[in-house]
Parts: C-alpha cells; structure tokens; sequence
C-alpha cells in the first residue's frame, strides 16, 4: 500500500515540525513579554487569524462540535473506548478481529455518534475561534471515538465485501480530518488531527486486507492520489493561534 505508506510519512512530518512551532512560539512570546509592541512577525501571524468571508455559525463545523461534543447521547460503551485506544498502536487489528462477533450490535447502539459525525462532514469550513481560557477547549475525545465508529463502519463493508461502501467512507474521513487540519489555530487541535490522519491510514491499511487482492484497487479513495497542500502542511495558522491565546494569558 504505497499510498498508504506515503500519508504515514507524511504525518510523521507533520508531527517533527510541530517541534519546530513551539520553539518559534517560546521567542516571539519573550519578544513581547514586556508589553511591547507586537514585532513584525507577530503582526504577520495576525493575519492568519482572520476568519473566511464566507464563514457563518452555520458552516463551521467547529462550532457545531464545541456545542454538541459533551452531548451525554454521544457516550460510547466500554467497548468502543477500549478499541479506540487499542486502535491508537500497534494491536488495532487484532482488536478488530476479536469485535467481529459483536461488530453489528456495538454499531447499532451507537448510532447517535454515527450522525453526530456525518453531520460534521457535511461542514463547509473548520474554524477555531482562539479560546479566551484553557477550559473553553472542548474535549476532542469524542471526535476521535466518532471516527473510530466511522472506521468500524469501513471495516464491516470490507467484510461484507462493499467496495463501494468502504471507498466512500474512507473518503469522507480522510476529507474531513485534512479538512480541521487546515483550520487548527491550536497545536493541541493540529496534533490530534494529525493523529486522526495517521489513523486513516493505519486501520485502512487493515480494512482493505479484508477485500479480495483484485478488488482494492477500485476501493481506494480518490483523496488518497491528492497531495497535501500548502495550507494542510503549514504551521502558520497554529502558531498564530498559540501567539494570540498567549497574549490573552499574559493580559489577564
């Protein structure tokens, strides 16, 4: 799985670079410790924190998440939570094969989080509005529960071999995760979007192994074939992000 192999290296890169934004983050915060005048660069980042045009309450799939993510309807039972982390290493396949036996009903009862996730695909855009606190960042635990139901989804249609249905899936996973990944204005969003990437990658890799050899050439995504952008790969937008929630911290 070339592409596959490619989009691991690709989040791998994303993940050394974030190194780099907390080291430029640290110098240009002591250049305006003092209250100074922001500098050059800092008046840059500002201008990365500029919402679209076209951004309203009603396209911002963020905003819908930070309303509905502590929905106690998103709850997820025990073993969900278990494979979710399982799925975080090396054992997600062995974990998946030992849900089989139960892989229908655990979808089944948790179809809220199923919808709750659909409906965040469907947004237009993903913009972070800087948080004025710590506490007004909302738990990305259950975003990275609903793609692990999404991915179990993919994983049940390769097994009843549903190429159509598993291409489709992973496509609007994978669309929806570069998606937030050009919009975090956090590092701590960048990082688990990065995460969820990698994800992608890694159980698809183990749900396309279900399909027969013939057939998963036809169920790859077509966004597997597109490169990650400039805006994908850029830490610009993060590292505005950080400036300003520091500035806040520092002013009250």
């Amino acid at each position: 799985m070339h592409l596959a192999k490619a989009g691991r290296y690709l989040v791998k890169t994303l993940v050394i670079l974030l190194g780099a934004v907390a080291t430029c983050y640290l110098v240009l915060l002591a250049i305006n410790w003092q209250d100074e005048q922001p500098s050059a660069a800092a008046r840059a980042l500002q201008q990365h924190l500029q919402a679209p045009p076209q951004l309203s309450q009603d396209n911002n799939g963020y905003r819908y998440f930070s309303d509905h993510s502590a929905d106690n309807e998103l709850s997820v039972s025990a073993l969900l939570a278990d494979l979710t982390r399982q799925c975080g290493g090396q054992g997600c396949q062995s974990a998946l094969l030992e849900l089989q036996p139960e892989l229908a009903t655990v979808i089944a009862e948790h179809q809220p989080l199923a919808e709750f996730y659909r409906r965040l695909q469907q947004f237009e855009y993903w913009y972070e509005p800087v948080p004025a606190t710590m506490d007004a960042i909302p738990s990305y635990q259950p975003l990275l529960q609903a793609q692990q139901l999404w991915l179990l989804k993919a994983w049940q249609a390769a097994l009843q071999q549903d190429t159509a249905a598993v291409k489709s899936l992973l496509q609007r996973d994978l669309q929806f995760w570069r998606r937030t990944l050009a919009g975090n204005q956090l590092l701590i969003g960048k990082m688990v979007s990065v995460s969820a990437i990698k994800k992608h990658f890694a159980v698809a890799d183990s749900i396309l192994q279900q399909l027969p050899v013939a057939e998963r050439s036809a169920s790859l995504p077509d966004l597997w074939s597109q490169p990650f952008d400039s805006k994908e790969l850029s830490l610009q937008q993060a590292l505005a992000g950080e400036w300003a929630f520091g500035n806040m911290v520092i002013n009250t």
